[in-house]
């Protein structure tokens, strides 16, 4: 059994495109217009293929299946805007540490795996929808650690983060902060979680996104 404790803010979420989408946080009237894949209509009658990447590892909003097929809500909604538009759609399941330079560099054309809109992201050569959805920050730990949230950030010990998420930048602002505790960075989530359950870390970082549903999965 785990339990949660609220950390920080609440943040939104966005679709993150290399093409037509505006840049959420800048003026549209001076934001710069980074050319892409899709940024002028493509010729009638060409196939227009998407390449979407996504997180293997973030439910609900993108996994992949034990059939190895991606879901999750990302999934769902990029699969009805292809319909509409005729798109065809690929999936390719990326490192969350590298997905946006995947993006910048057109590996991937779109990314629909609840990435969170933040001025260092909207800084770079990619477009933000509108938010589509708002979470929290939270520290994670196990219902039988009766410690303070103080005295687990001072412990000295290791909470776990995913590489390249906003909770990782969290954990970085806590650690200038002057806490004391050894940062664990993994693959995703999933893996973060994983190493409080089996006692590789006293805590982690995740969001609500993530833990709200796993929790009313696994009570």
């Amino acid at each position: 059994m785990i339990l949660a404790i609220i950390l920080i803010i609440g943040i939104a979420i966005g679709f993150v495109a290399g093409w037509s989408l505006r840049n959420y946080l800048g003026e549209t009237s001076k934001a710069t217009i980074f050319r892409g894949k899709f940024s002028e209509p493509p010729p009638p009658g060409k196939e227009v293929v998407i390449v979407l990447g996504f997180d293997a590892s973030y439910p609900p909003f993108t996994s992949i299946n034990e059939a190895g097929e991606a879901e999750g809500f990302d999934i769902d909604v990029m699969k009805w805007i292809a319909e509409k538009y005729g798109w065809k759609l690929v999936f390719k399941p990326w490192d969350w540490s590298t997905i946006v330079t995947a993006l910048e560099n057109g590996d991937i054309d779109v990314i629909a795996s609840g990435m969170t809109i933040t001025p260092e992201r909207a800084s770079r050569k990619i477009w933000f929808s509108i938010p589509y959805y708002s979470y929290i920050h939270e520290i994670v730990v196990r219902a039988d650690d009766n410690r303070s949230l103080e005295e687990i950030l001072n412990s000295g010990q290791p909470i776990a983060v995913q590489i390249g998420s906003t909770a990782e930048k969290w954990a970085d602002k806590l650690l200038k902060e002057g806490y004391r505790f050894k940062k664990l960075c993994l693959g995703s989530y999933v893996e973060a979680l994983e190493a409080l359950l089996d006692e590789r870390a006293v805590a982690y970082i995740t969001d609500s996104a993530f833990l709200n549903p796993h929790l009313s999965k696994n009570p």
